[in-house]
């Protein structure tokens, strides 16, 4: 996660399925804003990972 004072961004790797299935691995983004001391998620991306 990188931050600022009152933006900040942070990424990963994340494996979706139903249970007891193997599922499947997503990359999240997503860009976060403090507003009145809370930080809040003001954008979010999915993408699957290449390979």
């Amino acid at each position: 996660m990188v931050a600022g004072d009152d933006v900040a961004h942070a990424h990963g790797l994340l494996r979706v399925g139903a249970a007891g299935t193997e599922g499947f691995r997503v990359r999240l983004t997503v860009g976060l804003r403090r507003v009145e001391g809370r930080w809040l998620i003001t954008h979010e991306h999915h993408s699957v990972p290449a390979g």
